[in-house]
């Protein structure tokens, strides 16, 4: 009787390494598609960031000149 209750105890405690490791590679591929979306996710914000960075720059060149005419006119004016 006590061995049939050995084998059966090291059937079920195979049964749970199984399990266990079906559990960690399953863990395992989650997390390697979390990171590649995550760095996908990272490489469109910063494409984004970099595109609004530019468009800003752009933005401050003609307001500069604007206000260039501006200051041009000002000083013309007799005071």
């Amino acid at each position: 009787m006590w061995r049939i209750s050995t084998v059966r105890t090291k059937l079920s405690s195979d049964a749970s390494l199984r399990s266990d490791s079906r559990r960690r590679s399953m863990f395992m591929s989650s997390w390697r598609i979390r990171s590649s979306f995550c760095r996908r996710l990272a490489k469109n914000e910063a494409a984004r960031m970099a595109a609004l960075v530019e468009a800003e720059k752009e933005c401050n060149l003609e307001l500069s000149e604007k206000l260039k005419g501006v200051t041009k006119n000002w000083e013309d004016v007799p005071g």
